[in-house]
C-alpha cells in the first residue's frame, strides 16, 4: 500500500511489457565530468538508449516510440494510461538503471528532456500525476520517489511542480524528516515544456541541492535541499504514473540527457536553453 494525499491506495502488480528476450544495456559517454553522460532522446527508433525491456505498462495502457508527435529530431515516446477501473493504477513508464554516473550521493547532475501531456487527456485529482521521476533503489519500494517532477490537479486547474525528499526513511509509514515542494506555474495539454533539472544529490539538506528551468525561464535558483533517502541512491523513471485517473491520460517525452555540467546539458537539449 502507499499512502499519498492522506489517503491509502493499494498498489497491484503491473503489466511489464518487454520489448526484447535480452534486456540491452545503456550506453554512458566515458567523455569526462563535463560532457553528455547519457541520451534518451529515442532518435534510434527503439528502446534501446534506455535499458530495452525497462517498460511498465498498466493493463489496458501503451507506450510505444513514435515520430508523428515530437519535440525535436525524429522521434518521441507516447504512454497512454486507460481510465481507472478502481483496481488497477494509472501507470506507463519506462526507468533507466541505475548507475555510477548519476544518482549517487555527493554527485551534481544535469538533467534535461521535453515533456507534454495529450490533449483530451485526464488526469487524477489532487497531487498524484507524476511525469519524471528520481526513485529510491534500496528503501521500501512503496514508498513514494525523493524526488518527482509531478502535476497537481486542483479542480481541473494543472500545476507543475517539483518535490524532493529525503534523509532517514521510516519505512513503516514512509516517513522522512526533509520534504520540500516548489509549483512553477500552469501546465497546459498539447503544449510542450522543456526542462532543465540542475541537482546535487545528498540526505542532507545543507548539502544537497535544486535548481529548475521551464522553457527557458530559470523558474527555480539554487536552492539548498535534501535529495535522496539516507544510505539510497536513485534512478530515472518517465511517462505517467497516477494513483488512478478518471479517464485516458496521453503523455509525451523527448530528448532526454543526463550531463555532468551546465554547459553540456544546455548544448545537447536546445530546447530548454
Amino acid at each position: 500500500m502507499r499512502r499519498f494525499g492522506g489517503r491509502w491506495r493499494f498498489l497491484p502488480p503491473l503489466v511489464i511489457l518487454i520489448t526484447s528476450t535480452t534486456a540491452a544495456a545503456a550506453t554512458w559517454s566515458s567523455g569526462g565530468s563535463t560532457s553528455v553522460l547519457w541520451r534518451g532522446g529515442y532518435e534510434t527508433g527503439d528502446w534501446s538508449q534506455w535499458n530495452e525491456g525497462h517498460l511498465q505498462v498498466v493493463s489496458g495502457g501503451s507506450a510505444q516510440v513514435e515520430s508523428t508527435v515530437v519535440r525535436g529530431g525524429r522521434s518521441a515516446a507516447v504512454f497512454t494510461t486507460p481510465t481507472f477501473n478502481g483496481s488497477d493504477r494509472s501507470r506507463a513508464q519506462i526507468y533507466l538503471n541505475p548507475s555510477p554516473a548519476y544518482g549517487n550521493d555527493g554527485q551534481e547532475n544535469w538533467i534535461a528532456w521535453s515533456t507534454m501531456i495529450g490533449r483530451g487527456s485526464r488526469l487524477e485529482a489532487g497531487g498524484w500525476n507524476n511525469l519524471t521521476s528520481f526513485h529510491h533503489t534500496k528503501i521500501e519500494n512503496t514508498c513514494p520517489a525523493p524526488d518527482h517532477f509531478a502535476v497537481t490537479n486542483t479542480r481541473g486547474w494543472w500545476w507543475l511542480r517539483l518535490d524532493s525528499w529525503g534523509g532517514p526513511m521510516d519505512v513503516k509509514t514512509c516517513g522522512n524528516p526533509y520534504r520540500r515542494t516548489w509549483t512553477f506555474g500552469r501546465i497546459v495539454p498539447g503544449r510542450w515544456y522543456d526542462i532543465v533539472f540542475h541537482v546535487k544529490w545528498s540526505p542532507d539538506p545543507k548539502v544537497g541541492f535544486v535548481e529548475v528551468w521551464v522553457n527557458g525561464k530559470h523558474v527555480l535558483p539554487l536552492t539548498h535541499a535534501a535529495t535522496l533517502y539516507s544510505g539510497d541512491t536513485v534512478y530515472l523513471k518517465q511517462g505517467y504514473d497516477g494513483g488512478g485517473a478518471p479517464g485516458q491520460t496521453t503523455v509525451y517525452n523527448d530528448g532526454t540527457v543526463i550531463a555532468g555540467s551546465r554547459g553540456a546539458a544546455f548544448a545537447a537539449f536546445k530546447n530548454g536553453g
